[in-house]
C-alpha cells in the first residue's frame, strides 16, 4: 500500500501512522516516507530523505523525472525558483510509502524553519561567520559528538549552506554544541576555525557593555612616534604593539576568550597588513592551550579592519593580567610626502570578553583610540634625537601656558603642532626655561618639536583650556 500525503515531510514524521491488516491482525506500517529541503540559492534546493527503515528510494520531480542515483540527497535546479517533489520509500519487507510536496522559497518544510539548522562555521547560532564563533569553538573544545552523515554539497562539506544535524547533549545556553562542529567531522577542535574563515562575515551591529572601573583592556605601541632619516627613508615602516587585559590593580578574572574588531587610517597603510598573533606563555595560557583567529579584510569585506579572535580550549578559565596578543601592521615609506609629522591613528572597538561557560565579562576599555605618529627628520646630524632627558615640559596637561625647560642644551626655536601636522604655534627659544602661551589654541593633544644645531626633540603636549 501506498499514502501519498501533500504535507510537510518533518511533521509526517511524527503524526503518520498507518495501520493495514496482514493475515487477520493490525500490524503498523514499518516504514514513513520524509524529507527535509533547504535553498542554497533562488533556484537551486538541496533535498534530503530523512525517511526510516528502507533500502531503496525514487525521487519524483514536476516534470516526472524520475531520480533515483541517490537515496539520500539530491540537488535540484528549479528555474522557476518552486517545483513539486515526491519521494517513494520502500523497506526491506516490501514497506512502499511515498509523501508529496510543493516547494517553493518560504514554503513549510524548510529545514531551517523545522529544525534547528547548522550553518558551517557559525558557532553561535546567530546565522552569520565571524570572530565571535571562536569564542563558541573555545567552550566546547574537545567535545565529540554525532557528526554530519551528509552536505548539501557533497565536495565542499564547508559551504554556505543550512544543514541537518542531530542535536548532541551539549548546550550553551539555547545553542547546542552541534553548531560548533562546523565541519561536521563529531569533534570541536581547532580545525572548526577553517569554515569561519571561508564564510566569513564581519558583524556590524555588536555594541559591547561598559563597565567603568572593570578590570582594563588597552591597545599598547612599542614606539607611539616613529623617526625616519630624510636621506634614508625606508621602503615600508612596520608598526608594532599589543593588546593588554587586566592590570595589577584590577586583574581579568576567569578569562576563557577574547574578540574584537581593529581599524586603522586605509590612507597610510599597506593593505592586508594588519594582523593580530597570539602571545604563548601569557597568562591567558601557554601556546598549546590557546588558539586564534586573525582576519584582514581588506579587499574582502570591509577596508580598514581586521577582526582578531583568541581562546583557551581547557574548560577553564584563567585569572591575570598583561598582554595576551601582539599586532603588526606596515605602512609605506612614501607616505610622508614633504610632511615632517603623519599620524597614524588605530583603534579596538567591538569587544567580547567570555568566561568558561560562555558568560560576558565586564572591563573596561582604555586607551581604544591611539595616534602612531611617523617623524621625518630632515635635520643631517641625529645627535640626541629624541633624547627624553634632553628637555622637559610642564605642567603637562597645560593650561593656558606650558614651560619649556632645557637640559644641557643650546636649543634654537619650538614648534607646537597639532594631530593633522600642522603647524600651530613657533616660537625662538632664549632661556633655559621658555614660557609658552597657549591662547587661542584649542583642547587637545600636541606635538612640541624642539631643534638645536644637532639635533631635534619631540614630546606631548595635552592642553585643556
Amino acid at each position: 500500500m501506498i499514502g501519498v500525503l501533500n504535507r510537510p515531510g518533518f511533521l509526517k514524521a511524527f503524526m503518520c501512522v498507518v495501520l493495514f491488516f496482514e493475515l487477520g491482525h493490525i500490524k503498523a506500517q514499518t516504514c514513513i516516507a520524509d524529507f527535509l529541503y533547504s535553498y542554497l540559492d533562488s533556484t537551486t534546493i538541496h533535498i534530503y530523505n530523512h525517511s526510516t527503515q528502507y533500502d531503496s528510494a525514487i525521487w519524483t520531480i514536476t516534470d516526472g523525472v524520475v531520480v533515483s542515483e541517490s537515496m539520500q540527497a539530491i540537488v535540484v535546479s528549479v528555474p522557476s525558483g518552486e517545483t513539486r517533489v515526491c519521494l517513494r520509500i520502500i523497506s526491506p519487507d516490501n514497506c512502499n510509502d511515498e509523501i508529496c510536496m510543493d516547494i517553493y522559497p518560504g514554503s513549510e518544510g524548510d529545514i531551517c524553519s523545522v529544525t534547528d539548522c547548522v550553518w558551517p562555521g557559525d558557532a553561535n547560532g546567530d546565522r552569520i561567520a565571524n570572530n565571535y564563533d571562536l569564542l563558541h569553538i573555545g567552550v566546547g573544545y574537545g567535545t565529540q559528538g554525532p557528526g554530519r552523515t551528509y552536505s548539501p554539497v557533497p565536495d565542499d562539506p564547508l559551504a554556505w549552506t543550512p544543514s541537518h544535524a542531530e542535536n548532541w547533549e551539549q548546550w550553551v545556553g539555547v545553542v547546542n554544541y552541534k553548531h560548533m562542529d562546523c565541519d561536521g567531522n563529531g569533534v570541536i577542535d581547532a580545525s572548526d576555525v577553517e569554515a569561519i574563515i571561508k564564510n566569513y562575515t564581519p558583524d556590524q551591529s555588536f555594541v559591547p557593555d561598559d563597565y567603568p572601573g572593570a578590570p582594563p583592556i588597552e591597545l599598547v605601541l612599542d614606539e607611539d612616534v616613529i623617526v625616519i632619516e630624510q636621506n634614508n627613508r625606508p621602503d615600508s615602516i612596520v608598526i608594532t604593539g599589543s593588546v593588554q587585559v587586566g592590570s595589577s590593580v584590577k586583574p581579568m578574572n576567569e578569562l576563557y576568550g577574547l574578540a574584537f574588531s581593529f581599524t586603522y587610517d586605509t590612507s597610510q597603510v599597506r593593505s592586508g597588513t594588519a594582523r593580530f598573533s597570539k602571545i604563548g606563555g601569557s597568562f591567558l595560557g601557554q601556546t598549546e592551550e590557546i588558539f586564534d583567529l586573525s582576519t584582514n579584510l581588506d579587499g574582502t569585506h570591509l577596508s580598514g579592519r581586521a577582526d582578531y579572535a583568541i581562546s583557551r580550549n581547557t574548560q577553564q578559565g584563567t585569572s591575570g593580567f598583561g598582554a595576551v596578543a601582539t599586532f603588526s601592521l606596515v605602512i609605506e615609506g612614501d607616505i610622508i610626502g614633504g610632511r615632517d609629522i603623519n599620524d597614524i591613528n588605530l583603534k579596538i572597538s567591538k569587544i567580547k570578553a567570555v568566561d568558561s561557560l560562555g558568560n560576558n565579562l565586564p572591563f573596561d576599555l582604555i586607551n581604544g583610540d591611539i595616534t602612531v605618529v611617523v617623524v621625518e627628520d630632515n635635520i643631517t646630524s641625529s645627535q640626541d634625537l629624541d633624547d627624553p632627558s634632553a628637555a622637559v615640559l610642564f605642567p603637562n596637561p597645560a593650561k593656558g601656558i606650558f614651560q619649556f625647560k632645557s637640559v644641557n642644551r643650546n636649543w634654537a626655536w619650538l614648534e607646537v603642532i597639532n594631530i593633522q601636522g600642522q603647524r600651530i604655534k613657533t616660537q625662538v627659544i632664549t632661556s633655559d626655561t621658555e614660557v609658552i602661551s597657549l591662547s587661542g589654541i584649542p583642547d587637545g593633544t600636541y606635538w612640541v618639536k624642539a631643534w638645536d644645531r644637532d639635533g631635534k626633540w619631540i614630546s606631548k603636549v595635552m592642553v585643556v583650556q
